[in-house]
């Protein structure tokens, strides 16, 4: 599961795309990831992080075939499959403290609010904050739009964190403000 989470943190890959990748699709020389959507037909490539190189490297036995053949195996067996897989990840998620499913109120149905899915907001998101362009991350979202783009990049305590030292000398202009505060 540590891989599948990686991927999809690291590339932004829908679940199915993720859980079915070959070692066909991973460059090693060039160091990409190349993938054809299930679900849009489109072909995205990405760089492979180094940190998911490493993961991929720890815990990857095969050199051949699907990357996690488990995993693959269990999404293509169908709907049950893909059932049992989404559990195993709202397990995983619940176990690190992730709240995935919350009820509005008492006679509501429980809703998903984090899942796998969540990790392509994050890789989009995340692009986005470390200054990529929004038609980078189009790209390597293998989003259509650049209206679909912005719907999957959310603001974050960590803007904040960006924004640039507004004082020219910290601790001076520091007590230059308290003094006009006084």
């Amino acid at each position: 599961m540590r891989v599948l989470v990686a991927l999809g943190y690291y590339t932004g890959l829908r679940l199915g795309d993720a859980a079915t990748i070959t070692w066909g699709s991973i460059d090693r020389v060039r160091g990409i990831i190349k993938v054809r959507s299930r679900k849009t037909d489109t072909e995205t490539i990405t760089a492979v992080h180094p940190s998911l190189g490493k993961i991929i490297a720890a815990e990857v036995k095969t050199k051949t075939g699907a990357l996690l053949p488990e995993i693959s195996a269990l999404y293509q067996s169908g709907l049950n499959g893909r059932l049992r897989l989404n559990d195993k990840l709202e397990a995983l998620f619940n176990s690190c403290g992730i709240v995935t499913k919350e009820k509005a109120n008492a006679d509501m149905r429980a809703h998903s609010v984090c899942g796998f899915h969540s990790l392509r907001h994050t890789f989009v998101t995340t692009l986005r904050e470390r200054g990529a362009t929004l038609n980078t991350a189009k790209e390597l979202a293998g989003h259509n739009t650049l209206t679909m783009t912005e719907h999957y990049t959310h603001e974050s305590a960590r803007a904040v964190l960006a924004l640039p030292d507004m004082t020219s000398d910290g601790e001076k202009n520091a007590a230059s403000i308290e003094a006009v505060k006084e």
